[in-house]
């Protein structure tokens, strides 16, 4: 058998459980790299093609299951980071159990790495990817420019390994986990992969997901009222507050559901005005937190914020719509005396309600038609 053969094989074995769709990356007029969706089976003659460097192909998941985890580090600008990050999520991957012989790390062929685990029969992606979550957020301020594949049953797709990359003309090759130097033969090393026993990676999630519990159920440490004063300052002061009449501002809120983002940088503002818009509606928080969350992962999938880290970007949508919410002095587009909230951040903050001292401190378009109709994988 030939060797292209048997690398079809293995892709086959290691990755591919849904054929249909699956996504192709191309380079545009502006050398701008993008994905797009063919809406058909990936069969393996575009296997031999994405092999054969013809093509650049890409696989979604299986109805909620996933024979694999890939960590995506591309940390843009920090050559030195992008190692930290990639030897911190080995160190956290062999304590949360897994044995060195099944992580497996790639080099993009861009600037990034691919930390890799394959397992042999499907595990949940809601529970794959939330193991993978806590991984992550134990490389404490390494932990942004770090991303899931697959990030949760409606993520985008992942680029299939040993790829070539559309814009540098460079090949994924695997790397030493360590060196992180190129090995000999990177399609020899992945013919040799033997993907781990879905109960060993069952019992590293398990473990991990456990100790996450308990680490956060440990009791937090007092904090003053001036503390928690100047620490709602400063989480609000990134959280303009839109002006002009209520009208135009139900106006702008449409628009923004509607369009989307006309420029980057103003996302804090419009996600705002957003919770604004859905507390006046009357739609409870979780609600209005799932509502601005949507519209604001479809802004970063079309490249309208300067954050590329789902996981962040939706921790903010949560903070900022919770705090609107918790404000009693906000009952929508209106204050609560009927008038628009035409405040600066600073009277934003005077308005938050003294609380007494707590044990616990304070606590998610324009239609473009390049715009792929399902998420996709985003260098």
């Amino acid at each position: 058998m030939k060797k292209t053969d048997l690398l079809i094989k293995k892709m086959n074995e290691l990755m591919i459980r849904q054929r249909s769709p699956y996504i192709e990356q191309y380079v545009d007029q502006n050398q701008n790299v993008k994905w797009h969706q063919r809406d058909a089976s990936i069969t393996d003659n575009a296997l031999r093609d994405h092999f054969e460097a013809k093509r650049t192909l890409g696989i979604f998941y299986a109805r909620g299951g996933t024979p694999f985890l890939f960590f995506d580090v591309d940390a843009k600008g920090d050559p030195v980071g992008q190692e930290v990050r990639v030897k911190g999520i080995m160190t956290a991957l062999l304590k949360a159990g897994i044995l060195q012989e099944n992580i497996h790390v790639m080099f993009s062929g861009n600037k990034g790495y691919h930390v890799q685990l394959f397992f042999d029969n499907l595990l949940p992606i809601n529970s794959v990817a939330a193991f993978g979550r806590v991984i992550i957020d134990k490389l404490n301020h390494y932990r942004s420019g770090v991303e899931l594949r697959p990030e949760s049953t409606k993520g985008r797709g992942v680029k299939l390994p040993l790829a070539l990359h559309q814009a540098t003309g460079a090949f994924a090759t695997y790397v030493d986990p360590y060196m992180l130097e190129m090995v000999e033969d990177s399609e020899d090393y992945f013919l040799n992969i033997q993907p781990m026993p879905t109960e060993q990676m069952r019992a590293a999630i398990n473990l991990t997901l456990e100790e996450e519990k308990l680490n956060r159920a440990e009791p937090q440490p007092l904090e003053s009222t001036n503390t928690r004063l100047e620490r709602a300052k400063r989480e609000f002061a990134d959280m303009p507050i839109p002006t002009g009449q209520s009208s135009g501002l139900r106006e702008k809120a449409e628009k923004l559901l509607r369009d989307g983002l006309q420029e980057i940088g103003t996302r804090h503002d419009s996600q705002f005005l957003l919770a604004l818009h859905f507390k006046g509606l009357g739609f409870p928080l979780e609600s209005a937190i799932n509502e601005v969350s949507d519209w604001m992962e479809s802004q970063r999938d079309r490249g309208m914020t300067n954050e590329d880290g789902l996981d962040y970007l939706l921790s903010e949508v949560k903070r900022h719509v919770t705090l609107v919410y918790d404000n009693t002095a906000y009952v929508g587009l209106y204050d609560n005396r009927g008038r628009p909230p035409e405040m600066t951040s600073e009277d934003a903050i005077r308005r938050i309600p003294k609380e007494k001292p707590s044990p616990c401190p304070l606590g998610r378009s324009n239609d473009r038609s390049d715009v792929p109709k399902r998420r996709l994988l985003r260098r």
